[in-house]
């Protein structure tokens, strides 16, 4: 797929259990968008950005491939910013957009500066405050480990801040591997990005 790397001859790696990905050049990946008022997704060499520009109550969301069944370990990691806390946005494994609310997905929510652990089934959510903030104008290394049909667990610079074991997506759903959105709750631009060298490690099936 474009914009995907195989990590697998890097030193150090477990290359004989996990398939490890990189998420380098944005320019050159394969996105799908959705956007409600002015919000706007932009795509370059060293950054996947989502803005919601100046319109109150504008979306711009974005993820990308490849679709992974919920049946294996998947660990991501991503360097976050955010410009401004007088928003609501996400980072992580989604199924569909903004528009279902338990939509099924293993992903952090920042609100309004509250950095929150999210999972999700399809029917119904489970919300965990990370007790962590998300101050305007600051970068975050957030991580996702989710254990299909046990837990995820969310890490804020590296250190463990919320596991769930209710509301899971099940092992025979399917999400997007990775996906951000931004939602303005004022009448003001918003913006939400991450940086290049994003990885992402899956456990290989078994059998």
């Amino acid at each position: 797929m474009p914009g995907l790397s195989s990590a697998a001859g890097i030193a150090g790696l477990d290359v004989e259990k996990y398939d490890y990905w990189i998420f380098g050049n944005w320019g050159g990946l394969t996105h799908e968008d959705n956007t409600t008022g002015s919000g706007t997704v932009e795509v370059t060499a060293n950054r996947w950005i989502v803005r919601s520009q100046n319109t109150i109550d504008s979306w711009a969301e974005s993820v990308i491939g490849p679709d992974l069944l919920c049946n294996r370990e998947i660990t991501i990691w991503g360097w976050v910013f955010c410009d401004n806390d007088n928003c609501q946005g996400f980072f992580g494994m989604l199924r569909a957009f903004f528009s279902n609310a338990n939509r099924q997905r293993v992903c952090f929510d920042i609100l309004n500066g509250a950095i929150r652990a999210v999972c999700a089934d399809g029917t119904t959510s489970k919300v965990v405050d990370t007790g962590v903030t998300f101050p305007g104008n600051t970068w975050r290394l957030l991580k996702i480990i989710f254990y299909p049909g046990n837990r995820a667990e969310f890490y804020v610079d590296e250190v463990l801040k919320a596991t769930i074991r209710d509301n899971l997506p099940a092992i025979t759903d399917w999400m997007d591997i990775l996906g951000i959105g931004i939602h303005n709750t004022i009448a003001s631009s918003r913006v939400v990005f991450l940086s290049g060298g994003i990885l992402v490690k899956i456990k290989r099936k078994v059998g």
